[in-house]
């Protein structure tokens, strides 16, 4: 059985963070019995955020101070389970209170994908892992789109090949 606490857990050199969320915008934000686990992930001096099928409209102050300097998003753009979408934009709202240097979508949708590419550097990679550097995430926000469908939105979008 998988539980889960809040609380930080220290393995050597690496850091991991659990941070409560909620699934959708009607289920309560109980830190104690989250509908969905926020983790923080702090690593080969780099910071990265898996949001889970994060729901909420909005990220309380206290998530907020959870979640400073984050360097690498992973987090759904789109996602009907939890009530996100493209009119609601509600993932891209929720990246613009965490500002990452690089988002991961977990859940897009060619709407999604687009209105991505219209806000940050996306590209593309037909790999099933790509190496994350702090050099590699300078400059501009990037999003970077794996996964089955990427190959159809770099087609679509005209996406360049992520040198990762």
């Amino acid at each position: 059985k998988l539980t889960f606490t809040p609380g930080t857990l220290q393995f050597g050199d690496v850091a991991v963070q659990g941070i409560a969320s909620a699934r959708t915008p009607a289920d309560p934000l109980d830190p104690q019995a989250p509908t969905n686990p926020i983790f923080v992930v702090d690593m080969g001096g780099l910071r990265f955020a898996h949001f889970g099928d994060i729901g909420q409209d909005a990220l309380t102050p206290e998530q907020l101070a959870a979640l400073t300097n984050v360097d690498v998003a992973i987090t759904p753009l789109s996602n009907p389970e939890s009530g996100m979408d493209y009119e609601n934009r509600k993932g891209f709202l929720l990246m613009q209170q965490v500002q990452p240097r690089l988002v991961v979508p977990t859940h897009d949708s060619m709407m999604a994908a687009r209105y991505a590419n219209d806000l940050w550097h996306c590209v593309y990679s037909s790999q099933s892992s790509v190496v994350v550097t702090r050099a590699k995430l300078a400059g501009e926000v990037h999003c970077l789109l794996l996964g089955s469908a990427s190959a159809t939105f770099q087609q679509m979008l005209k996406l360049p090949t992520a040198q990762w």
